[in-house]
């Protein structure tokens, strides 16, 4: 959140508001009062704005009243998003910067949610979680219809560069840009399928101590490491990805909540156990993770 959103005032939540939204449509609110009383509700005026393209989007927000535009990169509002609606949780489950400017059209009320926020929702409520996806799958089929009105101009363009606007040049692992579509997508098929997703956050513990004491060659082969442990592990339809401040994301189809918790573990022995190599020159100590 940046400072001038920081400024606005925050109010407690009041569950009893939140009854018509579409995430709790169904849901036994009294339930999830222990979770929405840690989620602020955020007052916002006409012409505010809510994230700037690029920034770090660290909570979602769920509109309870006024509206939202989405603005392209001339400040041209695009689309709205409107009561009821979610802005963010792609991003705040995969650790992704905002992909546009939002701004206020509409006095608004939003409900914050990080990242434990939104999780406690879902993990308390099979109806929340439902609804969850549901929006998310529409705002899927929102985001391809709108692209489909704009690809066929850009389809030479897009055929050129694609790949490498794709793939992180350091570790040769898919980019943000890509863990966002491919990941939305998947959030889709595991709906409609009714299957699990598990979704795994990878970040290195004191990185930049790691840096600081060998240098950014080694800290980059630490990642450069790290990487190729993950490619060596994963199967055929695990999706994964570096993103900003050199966080790894891993989405693994067809795996509920106990089995992302063996591969979080294995994966974090086996990064524990492997020395970073400096090609023709020394051996490090082995690096150390967090996934949650």
């Amino acid at each position: 959140m940046n400072a001038a959103i920081a400024e606005f005032s925050v109010d407690p939540i009041e569950t009893a508001r939140l009854g018509h939204l579409s995430l709790f449509k169904g849901a036994n609110l009294a339930a999830l009062a222990p979770v929405l009383t840690q989620c602020p509700l955020l007052a916002l005026k006409t012409g505010d704005v809510l994230v700037e393209k690029g920034q770090p989007l660290p909570v979602a927000y769920q509109l309870v009243s006024g509206r939202l535009s989405i603005c392209d990169d001339e400040g041209k509002a695009t689309s709205d998003i409107k009561p009821g609606e979610y802005y963010g949780a792609v991003e705040v489950v995969a650790h992704m910067p905002a992909n546009e400017k939002v701004i206020v059209s509409e006095d608004c009320s939003l409900l914050v949610l990080d990242e434990d926020g939104l999780m406690g929702l879902i993990n308390c409520s099979h109806t929340v979680a439902r609804n969850t996806l549901f929006m998310l799958m529409r705002h899927v089929r929102v985001g391809a219809a709108t692209a489909a009105a704009n690809d066929a101009a850009m389809t030479d363009v897009r055929t050129k560069y694609a790949r490498a606007s794709q793939t992180d040049e350091l570790t040769g692992l898919h980019n943000t840009a890509w863990l966002k579509e491919m990941l939305t997508r998947q959030i889709m098929r595991s709906a409609t399928e009714s299957k699990p997703l598990a979704l795994l956050a990878m970040s290195v513990d004191g990185f930049d101590d790691f840096a600081k004491d060998f240098g950014h060659v080694a800290a980059d082969q630490a990642l450069c490491s790290i990487a190729d442990l993950i490619r060596q592990n994963a199967r055929p339809t695990d999706m994964y990805a570096i993103v900003e401040n050199k966080e790894f994301v891993l989405a693994l189809p067809d795996t509920d909540r106990d089995g992302g918790a063996v591969v979080a573990e294995r994966l974090r022995s086996i990064v524990s156990d492997t020395a970073v190599v400096i090609p023709g020159e020394c051996l490090l100590p082995p690096v150390t993770v967090s996934i949650g």
